[in-house]
């Protein structure tokens, strides 16, 4: 069984290749409350990713909507 550690490295690994993959193009993301979602965004905010599109569907002012909303604003995405 791999260790967090190992999980954690191999993790970085996958998004260092898809920022590397990307190149300059834009990314445009599904963000909602979900933690996939939110850790997609997350790491790559911490990769320096700038250009990064959020968006999300649902009832307006709903719980998945302004959780979604208040993450992007954190990370300064649009």
């Amino acid at each position: 069984m791999a260790s967090m550690d190992e999980l954690e490295a191999l993790l970085w690994d996958v998004f260092r290749r898809l920022d590397k993959a990307i190149g300059d193009r834009p990314i445009v993301v599904p963000l909602s409350a979900g933690y996939d979602s939110r850790l997609v965004v997350s790491a790559l905010h911490a990769l320096g990713r700038r250009n990064v599109i959020c968006f999300s569907y649902g009832k307006p002012g709903g719980f998945e909507i302004t959780t979604a909303k208040a993450v992007a604003e954190k990370l300064n995405y649009k």
